[in-house]
């Protein structure tokens, strides 16, 4: 079988995420050796990907989706931004940036 783009970049994404906790918990322990070799793993992966927003760019569509959604619910507002830019969005900072907006 062969993978659309959409369902291999899903696959990256998520061996790019593993890479970076695997990263993290290792770096946390001292097991530098295996954080850099994680790392290198990381940067192989990364070149496959295409970039994401940068936070400019998500806190528009974050704004976007509050009025849209005309929601103050964590979940329909972040639904909202999932299907309309997943492929392009970092989850956590979008997330980071949807609470900054319902704060304020």
């Amino acid at each position: 079988d062969v993978l659309s783009d959409e369902q291999a970049q899903a696959v990256l994404r998520k061996l790019a995420k593993m890479r970076k906790e695997s990263i993290d918990m290792y770096s946390a322990n001292g097991a530098e050796d295996r954080a850099g070799a994680e790392r290198a793993e990381l940067a192989v992966i990364e070149r496959w990907l295409p970039s994401l927003a940068d936070e400019d760019q998500t806190r528009i569509w974050v704004k976007e989706a509050i009025e849209e959604a005309g929601a103050d619910n964590m979940g329909k507002i972040m639904g909202a931004l999932m299907k309309a830019h997943r492929a392009e969005l970092d989850g956590n900072l979008a997330q980071k940036i949807v609470k900054e907006e319902l704060a304020s």
